[in-house]
């Protein structure tokens, strides 16, 4: 029960709940009725299930637009940006949605191009009065195609259940999680770190136990992203590289848990210290084409499974020291390194043909 304080801010305690009623008025002037549902700007509000859902023929005329341009060879950005603008308006109500949006906006600004975590300049960084043409024709290119294949598979897997209005906090799930509080909540954490010589993780399902302990290399993102710039050319130092890499650390990271443990059993949380990546996965990057496609395998990876979003988390790095996973990532790496380039130097055809040469003797 929740009573009516003249101020909206007094406390009650009614059998041991604290409860605490706020002055709530009804937007019946704004043309809202007082209702448990509601409709706004396309949207179905269900404050009795506490989700956004999108509405039957706003998903059939997004769906439309998205199968019209992903058909064409050519578009103009016209066309582009009204499928990009549905993808981010409704990403309130379709999960990962939104992320496509930045393939998108590089379609159109002819930013597709650029590899590794060099940043592509904003017209107004480059000094540059551009009167932008939006009705000019564009090349509707593979990547873009890809990116609305994303989209589609997040709409017909997810438009169904829609958003919470009400969602998780990252932070207070993790603070619970250290606490004990959420044992009725499956929560799987993963916190993650990158450094020029590899990636390590820990990954705990409870806060008591150790939990595993994970730490691989690029190579596999080398060939199916491929990545020069995981080794970067530019100074160790430079932030644009150390953003990629983390990204890419997060993505190998939560692909080498998935063979561990099943996402979509799970409330997935991950932690790193780089926010440029964090930032990368929640929303997609605009700056950097390269950023882009490592957040669209990232959350692949969760709609593949039939998960919900992860929970991403912002953690300092001197936590991420303290908690051991730094060095996961700079010296069990390294170690782990060049162990392997040992073994492979080993079963170089030269090494091979010396050995048995060596046998016969």
């Amino acid at each position: 029960f929740f009573f009516q304080a003249e101020d909206g801010i007094r406390d009650y305690k009614v059998t041991g709940v604290q409860t605490c009623a706020l002055p709530i008025f009804p937007l019946s002037g704004k043309g809202h009725s007082v209702s448990q549902h509601g409709v706004y700007t396309g949207v179905a509000i269900d404050t009795v299930r506490g989700r956004y859902l999108m509405l039957p023929d706003k998903l059939a005329a997004m769906a439309k637009a998205r199968d019209d341009l992903w058909a064409s060879s050519q578009s103009t950005p016209r066309l582009i940006a009204r499928v990009r603008g549905k993808a981010i308006h409704y990403g309130c109500a379709i999960p990962f949605v939104a992320v496509a949006a930045a393939s998108l906006s590089q379609l159109m600004h002819d930013r597709e191009c650029g590899s590794g975590p060099v940043q592509v300049p904003a017209v107004r960084d480059e000094g540059l009065i551009v009167d932008f043409d939006w009705d000019r024709l564009v090349s509707v290119s593979g990547r873009a195609k890809a990116a609305l294949d994303f989209m589609r598979q997040a709409m017909e897997s997810y438009s169904a259940d829609g958003q919470p209005i009400w969602p998780l906090v990252p932070s207070s799930v993790y603070g619970a999680f250290l606490s004990g509080r959420l044992r009725w909540l499956r929560i799987l954490v993963i916190t993650y770190d990158a450094s020029i010589h590899g990636w390590g993780a820990v990954v705990r399902t409870a806060p008591d136990e150790e939990g595993h302990t994970l730490v691989g290399g690029f190579r596999v993102a080398q060939l199916r992203l491929r990545g020069p710039y995981l080794e970067s050319p530019l100074p160790g130092d430079d932030p644009a590289a150390q953003i990629y890499r983390e990204a890419v650390a997060g993505l190998l990271a939560t692909r080498a848990v998935s063979q561990l443990y099943p996402l979509r059993d799970y409330t997935v949380l991950v932690r790193g210290d780089c926010v440029g990546a964090l930032s990368a996965f929640r929303k997609g990057s605009f700056r950097s084409p390269a950023l882009q496609e490592v957040a669209l395998e990232f959350n692949s990876l969760f709609m593949d499974a039939g998960a919900a979003p992860p929970l991403l988390l912002f953690a300092p790095g001197e936590t991420i020291k303290v908690e051991g996973v730094d060095a996961l990532s700079r010296v069990t790496a390294a170690e782990r390194r060049r162990s392997e380039e040992h073994t492979s130097e080993l079963q170089s055809p030269c090494n091979l043909v010396c050995r048995l040469l060596l046998e016969k003797k």
